[in-house]
């Protein structure tokens, strides 16, 4: 006879075949009809649950065997320590430039002046001198250069860092390309005369050192973007040979 309402234990067998069982000791009702033999597990009511740290999920122990005490914390990189390891100037902010009124400021048109004509002192305009005459040395640019290590230096860093420029003391080829790609972020700098500048310095430079690799190099990157592509890549052919 079973039991109506259920029975406060049940065997094994009849949780596993999700029965319900009426509870009879030793052996069940169910158990016995069907000739199976009929265990109990020990009653966990009222017991005291053990600390969570030392509960070992079943599946895992099956598969790994136990928990290790100390598992080992992996650091992954957040997005700004990614940048950093990518970009140097993150990790101590944007890179170095002057102040805004030496980027467009009067160091700026000098060289406009210089290339493209200007009124003088006495308001009569002067012709621009021949590209082969412009020399950095003369003509030397602060804001260009600026210019060329705020906007393009960091996705190309082929030279030495801002602060260490006016050390280095690099040639008159390098330092045109260096202001060539400048002018392309200034407002008031034509680059057309800087690049005939420039093609001409590295046309006559027979160093041959590693300083007219990276001039070339710089403008071959700066006439690819102007998509003067043929140009570019005999230029990039240059460098490399």
């Amino acid at each position: 006879m079973y039991l109506d309402r259920p029975a406060s234990l049940a065997c094994t067998e009849c949780r596993r075949k999700h029965l319900k069982c009426d509870g009879s000791l030793p052996t069940c009702n169910r158990c016995t009809a069907a000739s199976k033999e009929c265990n109990y597990l020990p009653s966990r009511r009222g017991q005291k649950r053990r600390a969570a740290a030392s509960t070992e999920p079943t599946a895992f122990r099956w598969a790994f065997g136990s928990i290790p005490e100390k598992l080992t914390v992996v650091d992954f990189p957040t997005a700004d320590r990614f940048a950093s390891a990518t970009n140097p100037h993150c990790e101590s902010g944007p890179p170095e430039q002057e102040p805004a009124s030496h980027l467009g400021g009067i160091q700026e048109a000098s060289l406009t002046n210089a290339l493209n004509g200007s009124e003088s002192v006495t308001g009569q305009p002067t012709a621009a001198p021949p590209s082969s005459q412009i020399s950095p040395r003369r003509y030397h640019d602060e804001g260009l250069v600026n210019l060329f290590y705020a906007n393009f230096h960091s996705a190309h860093p082929i030279l030495l860092p801002r602060s260490m420029y006016n050390e280095e003391l690099y040639p008159d080829s390098l330092q045109l390309a260096v202001q060539f790609v400048g002018s392309h972020f200034s407002t008031t700098t034509s680059s057309d005369s800087l690049r005939a500048a420039t093609a001409e310095a590295l046309r006559h430079d027979d160093q041959q050192g590693f300083h007219l690799v990276q001039a070339r190099l710089l403008f071959a990157i700066a006439l690819h973007s102007r998509n003067e592509i043929r140009e570019s890549v005999s230029m990039l052919a240059d460098a490399v040979s």
